[in-house]
């Protein structure tokens, strides 16, 4: 069965990346985005991954993680697969959580960042955010949207995915436990810098190791739950909206003629 990957061109140039981000959501990572994008990093983050342009980007994710973790079909992506995908990017994040032994591999000239935080601190960020938006994922209206709307499709599937992968199977509810013990430890590596939320992030522990001058500029704000909220508002009422218009629009013609036939 060939794999979504398999159908994208080939690119004409591999950025080698430099920097990849081995950190699991809501340890500080969008704001570590934003920081390397001001340092000039092109950057691969969620962003791209649930780009509103496209749900490419969700489908090659999702493949690769059915296939290493839930017994999908193919050849589990390797380096070949992660230059294809992330040819235009010198820092990588989000995906490389799910695949750190493969980046590890892969990419030994890169320089790896691990954010961390308590773990009760992240459990509790994680069930006001991330576990909200997987249970809407599986709720009327979005869950009716989503068999109508081919992104819409796509986002669903993939945070139903994902929530299988991040709780073990288990659901965000009885798999929280689990999840919550599942931290990388790979400190005291030369190429891998470990930093902690709770000890301060800033431009003067970053940039050092990534051999940096330190911008004249504070360090991106804090990504809070508020933040979370309004950027997935902004990010899914219009498409559902959209998904809804045009599902009122198939149906308004076919009451019409239901109507018309059993006048």
């Amino acid at each position: 069965m060939a794999r979504v990957i398999d159908g994208l061109p080939a690119p004409t140039q591999v950025l080698p990346p430099k920097i990849i981000v081995l950190s699991r959501s809501r340890v500080g990572t969008t704001s570590l985005a934003t920081a390397l994008e001001i340092l000039g990093y092109r950057t691969f983050h969620s962003k791209q991954v649930f780009a509103t342009d496209s749900n490419t980007n969700m489908k090659l994710f999702e493949e690769a993680l059915r296939i290493k973790y839930l017994g999908g079909c193919g050849k589990r992506y390797g380096k070949e697969e992660f230059d294809k995908w992330f040819a235009g990017y010198d820092a990588i994040m989000t995906v490389p959580q799910y695949f750190f032994d493969e980046f590890l591999e892969c990419y030994p000239d890169a320089k790896f960042i691990i954010t961390d935080r308590d773990a009760e601190s992240w459990i509790k960020s994680v069930k006001n955010t991330i576990c909200e938006l997987m249970k809407m994922t599986r709720s009327f209206p979005l869950s009716l949207l989503g068999r109508t709307d081919a992104w819409l499709g796509a986002f669903c599937s993939l945070t139903c995915t994902l929530e299988n992968v991040i709780f073990f199977g288990k659901g965000s509810v009885a798999g929280i436990d689990a999840a919550k013990s599942d931290f990388i430890s790979l400190s005291g590596k030369p190429n891998v810098a470990v930093f902690r939320l709770e000890d301060g992030f800033s431009w003067e522990k970053l940039c050092p190791f990534l051999d940096h001058e330190i911008p004249d500029i504070p360090y991106p704000n804090a990504y809070n739950q508020d933040h979370f909220h309004t950027r997935w508002a902004n990010v899914l009422r219009p498409k559902m909206w959209y998904a809804t218009a045009t599902l009122v629009a198939i149906i308004i013609p076919l009451l019409s003629v239901f109507a018309i036939y059993f006048a």
